[in-house]
Order: structure tokens, then C-alpha cells, then sequence
């Protein structure tokens, strides 16, 4: 007798074979979401620590170019050194006194 036939004087048994397909299929689906999940989750870990190399390698260079700028030679190139103070934090008054030293102070 074909399976045609067969399910036309048993459709329970259509039911549970096309039930069974079913679970399969979700169990597989739900592996595939688990490798997934697995492979987003190991992505993520090297990511981050290649974003904190990165942070760690700009935050460096930055203090770098910041001290560069900030050292201010014989020609006494306080402007330079203003405009740096003031990218990093905001307005500043830089004033030169008589004695040689330089006070310094910001405007937020």
C-alpha cells in the first residue's frame, strides 16, 4: 500500500511523522543558534581586547604629543603651549609674570 494511501486511513500517524520532522528540524535550528551564540561571544572577547590595545596605544601617544607641546623652549613659545592646555581642557588665561613663572587658569 503507498504512503498515501496509508495516511488516508491513518492520519495520526501523517501527524506524528510530519511532528517528528518538526522536532528535528527545531533541534538543529537550535544548535546552529548555539554555534552562533558561541561564535558572537568568542568575536566579542578578541574585540575587546584589541579595543583596549587601542584606547591603552592612543591614550599613550596623546599624553606624548601633549608633553611635546607643552615643553616650552628658549624662544618661549607660550601660545603653543596655550593652544595645547586649551584642546584638552577648555579656555585657559595663561599670563607671564615679571619673575619668570607662569600662572595659569581656566575658564569653564
Amino acid at each position: 500500500m503507498s504512503e498515501v494511501a496509508s495516511d488516508k486511513q491513518n492520519p495520526g500517524e501523517s501527524q506524528k511523522r510530519d511532528i517528528e520532522t518538526l522536532v528535528g528540524r527545531m533541534r538543529e535550528l537550535e544548535n546552529e543558534i548555539k554555534r552562533i551564540e558561541t561564535a558572537i561571544a568568542d568575536y566579542r572577547r578578541i574585540r575587546l581586547d584589541v579595543a583596549l590595545s587601542e584606547i591603552r596605544e592612543h591614550v599613550t601617544q596623546s599624553c606624548l604629543r601633549l608633553k611635546a607641546l607643552l615643553t616650552i623652549d628658549s624662544d618661549g613659545d607660550f601660545a603653543r603651549a596655550k593652544d595645547a592646555l586649551a584642546k584638552h581642557i577648555g579656555a585657559l588665561v595663561l599670563t607671564h609674570s615679571a619673575s619668570g613663572t607662569s600662572n595659569v587658569s581656566s575658564e569653564r
